[in-house]
């Protein structure tokens, strides 16, 4: 199995809010519930502090429930 996802590019300007501003873009696969109690997830959280700092990019990963 596969997957693909595009995180769109982050532009910091005019970001006013105090905790800045934030976005999550994800695949997951499996996890439907109320059959599944499984998930797996890859990810990339993109953001900006503030409008004076560069973007943010993270990556994450999630297995539950291990």
């Amino acid at each position: 199995m596969s997957a693909q996802f595009t995180v769109p590019t982050v532009d910091c300007t005019g970001v006013t809010a105090a905790g800045g501003a934030w976005s999550g873009h994800w695949i997951g696969l499996d996890g439907f519930l109320p059959t599944s109690s499984t998930v797996e997830q890859i990810g990339v959280i993109a953001g900006c502090n503030d409008n004076t700092s560069p973007a943010v990019y993270q990556a994450f990963w999630e297995m539950f429930p291990n």
